[in-house]
């Protein structure tokens, strides 16, 4: 009895899975572009006042493909605002460059709002918060 039982329900996923593999793969290809659209998110630099200009280059790690475009500039109190958008289905990387330096590359995504500028490093900043770095090392004896 246990051995119909234990046929009966290895049959029937073996039908589930055929059916499911034999489905048509084009409506759900349309299905997922649709979802994935394009998504413009805004990206943010907070900079020194002795940065007057900067171009963020954006990459598709996987197609290789860039985009570049001047980000628009706003002053704070003691260093400059940098801002621009672009697709982050599209774009996962980002580089900055000013006065013909460029900057090391960094991730661009839905999670990061924007980097800060300090001592030639990129920082992870939050847009409209005063960035405070102070890292907390621990030593650990093993």
């Amino acid at each position: 009895m246990i051995k119909k039982i234990l046929s009966g329900i290895l049959c029937a996923v073996l039908c589930v899975s055929i059916l499911t593999a034999c489905s048509d793969p084009a409506n759900s290809t349309a299905d997922s572009k649709k979802a994935v659209g394009e998504l413009m998110r805004p990206l943010t630099v907070r900079a020194p006042k002795k940065y007057s200009e900067m171009t963020a280059t954006f990459l598709n790690t996987e197609t290789g493909e860039t985009w570049q475009t001047e980000m628009t500039i706003s002053e704070e109190d003691d260093c400059n605002i940098f801002s621009c958008e672009a697709d982050v289905n599209k774009y996962n990387m980002v580089h900055f460059t000013s006065d013909g330096k460029d900057s090391m590359d960094v991730a661009f995504n839905s999670f990061i709002s924007g980097w800060n500028v300090e001592n030639d490093m990129l920082l992870p900043y939050t847009v409209g918060e005063k960035p405070v770095y102070d890292p907390q090392f621990e030593t650990k004896t093993f």
